[in-house]
């Protein structure tokens, strides 16, 4: 059985989450009615696969990250998953502001 504090966090990290898309889609002008056309659109089927394709290779770079370091010595509990997830977002995002702050840095000199 779930307890009242988990249920509590849960519902809350999904409250939080969907208020800061919510916002993220606001302050980038994206149009919530063309958004939700192109979602309704979508197939159910391809939008699953590409869903759970994405969390299979996750979990599988996870998988790989929890062999590599136990094999070098690491016994601590690390939430592999979780920091593969973050690394997955991080390297989506962080490369290309790099990349925009180093190109602007040229433009100026």
């Amino acid at each position: 059985m779930i307890s009242l504090k988990k249920a509590t966090v849960s519902v809350a990290s999904l409250v939080a989450g969907v208020g800061l898309i919510a916002t993220l889609l606001h302050k980038t002008g994206v149009d919530a009615t063309m958004l939700v056309e192109t979602l309704r659109r979508t197939d159910i089927f391809w939008a699953s696969a590409v869903l759970l394709s994405t969390f299979l290779n996750l979990w599988l770079s996870a998988y790989k990250w929890k062999r590599v370091l136990r094999r070098l010595g690491e016994r601590k509990h690390i939430p592999y998953m979780a920091y593969t997830s973050l690394g997955a977002v991080l390297g989506n995002f962080a490369p290309a502001q790099i990349a925009i702050s180093t190109a602007r840095d040229l433009e100026r000199n």
